[in-house]
């Protein structure tokens, strides 16, 4: 699959950094990416939606896996025949829950 990327969780730090506290090459973390903006430049992001986008950025990136999770675990359930259609529709509801709830934490 080639390179894989910088291991989560990532963090925002000075606004609209982005870094990584999972090596101890430098207490501050590894720069993974910057979310800079320009207010009034018209080509770049105001300085406001840059430290929104790193946090979306963020947050994104930190709850992947328990998303991909989620899924994985909907997706080899079935219906069988010990299962009626409303306890498989309870059981993805369920799932799906969760997995938003990964992607609005903080």
């Amino acid at each position: 699959m080639g390179t894989k990327h910088t291991p989560t969780p990532w963090r925002v730090t000075d606004g609209t950094n982005i870094k990584d506290d999972c090596r101890p090459i430098s207490e501050h973390g590894v720069l993974i990416a910057g979310a800079h903006g320009y207010n009034g430049s018209g080509f770049f992001p105001s300085d406001e939606e840059a430290a929104a986008n790193a946090t979306f950025i963020v947050r994104a990136c930190n709850a992947h896996e328990e998303l991909v999770k989620a899924l994985r675990v909907i997706k080899t359930q079935s219906i069988g025949d010990d299962w009626t259609a409303e306890q498989a529709m309870a059981f993805v509801k369920q799932h799906a829950a969760d997995a938003l709830a990964a992607v609005e934490a903080p």
